[in-house]
């Protein structure tokens, strides 16, 4: 693990060290989160599942939500809480 000094533009922009980038192996386009605290922020790559991937991931859990018995009403009512809830 190195340790590097960063500088934040004007922008609100960081680069990230070239041999940082090389030793994660990041490249143009490639996705990081950024999950952040008081204590500070923790950049993670981004791992998006395949296309094939993300099809069995939607078919398990359609599949469980009709073993569930949930409904499209369900599904509606569960987004329009969470949206109010980050309202607040």
């Amino acid at each position: 693990m190195s340790i590097e000094i960063l500088t934040i533009s004007t922008k609100g922009q960081v680069v990230l060290p070239n041999d940082m980038r090389k030793e994660l192996a990041l490249g143009p386009g490639d996705k990081l989160v950024a999950y952040f605290s008081k204590e500070g922020i923790v950049l993670k790559r981004l791992e998006l599942p395949s296309p094939a991937e993300f099809e069995n991931e939607a078919k398990k859990t359609m599949s469980f939500a009709k073993e569930s018995g949930l409904t499209q009403k369900d599904l509606e009512q569960a987004i329009s809480e969470v949206r109010n809830e980050k309202k607040r």
